[in-house]
Parts: C-alpha cells; structure tokens; sequence
C-alpha cells in the first residue's frame, strides 16, 4: 500500500467532519479532531518510515545485484526519498519545459 494513499484517504475521511464540526461551530469536538488527526499523521508518518528503511535494501536487490553500483544508487535515492516532501502548491503551477 502507498504511504500517500494512506495520507490522502484518511484526509478525504475526516474532510466531512471538519466541515459538519466548524458548520454547527463545535470548536470542541473540531479540535479534539484536529488533535488526533495530526497524532494520526504522526504516528502514521513514523511506522511507514520504520518500515521502509530496513525495507530499502531488499527492495533495490530485487532490481538490482547487490554487488552493482546501481544497488548502492537506489539504496541511497530510497532513503533520500523519504526525507522529500510533495507540495500541493507545486503541482499549481505549470511545469517548466526543457
């Protein structure tokens, strides 16, 4: 399963009920919501972190000898590409062309 997957479905999930809370203006019950979605987040965020780096190895060896430099490249780039984050305001703008 997709880390981003988890992350846009739990956010699409408790979109609803930010809207129904702020709407009847439950400031309690939005910010207890609130609360436990960035707990949620967090929480999520480190188990798919703590996965992922004993996993990054095993999955370059699938694509790769463990003995090419091409493993060592995407062992590397893995583990890079959990430090990267994707900005929604990124994707606004229009792409620069080569």
């Amino acid at each position: 399963m997709s880390a981003s997957a988890l992350f846009i479905g739990y956010s699409y999930g408790v979109a609803s009920m930010v809207s129904y809370f702020h709407g009847e203006q439950n400031r309690e019950k939005l910010k207890k919501l609130m609360q436990f979605s960035v707990w949620f987040i967090l929480g999520a965020a480190a188990l798919c972190a703590g996965v992922s780096i004993p996993a990054a190895a095993p999955l370059a060896a699938i694509f790769a000898r463990p003995d090419s430099p091409v493993y060592e490249l995407a062992v590397t780039e893995f583990l890079a590409l959990l430090f990267v984050s994707y900005s929604p305001a990124e994707c606004s703008r229009p792409c620069p062309t080569a």
